[in-house]
């Protein structure tokens, strides 16, 4: 979708929302965030193809990092995502990940569809204890 049109669609669908997106000329985005009555500051920090970084600083209250994430499903390329993630990593602040990784760590979480290779999930789990995130509880 070209940005003009993704605005004009975001517009009509969502009239009183504020949205960001990772959509640029020339390229597919993968990733729209849409926030509802903000009541705190959103500073957009990266932009990537699989990957949006945000400082999040709420109205009185602490501020925290937010990554959306729309991982490729070429483990291959999923690999920048990776780096990114660990270079992006900020000792001592909060950091939220809404996510979709398109792997996961291990093959007991697998349901349906087919298995990854093992060193996708093998990086994949690298990863995410090089950075130290803990899975939040559905």
């Amino acid at each position: 979708m070209k940005v003009d049109s993704l605005n004009k669609v975001m517009d009509n669908c969502l009239p009183d929302w504020q949205f960001i997106h990772n959509v640029v000329p020339g390229h597919v985005g993968r990733i729209i965030v849409a926030l509802r009555g903000v009541v705190c500051k959103v500073v957009e920090r990266s932009k990537m193809e699989q990957h949006m970084w945000f400082e999040v600083h709420p109205v009185g209250k602490s501020s925290f990092f937010l990554s959306a994430v729309y991982a490729s499903n070429d483990y291959v390329k999923r690999r920048r995502l990776w780096k990114s993630l660990v270079d992006g990593k900020r000792d001592g602040v909060p950091w939220f990940i809404a996510t979709d990784f398109n792997v996961e760590r291990c093959v007991e979480q697998i349901v349906g569809g087919f298995v990854p290779q093992d060193c996708a999930m093998e990086e994949f789990h690298e990863c995410l204890e090089e950075i130290d995130v803990t899975e939040a509880a559905s």
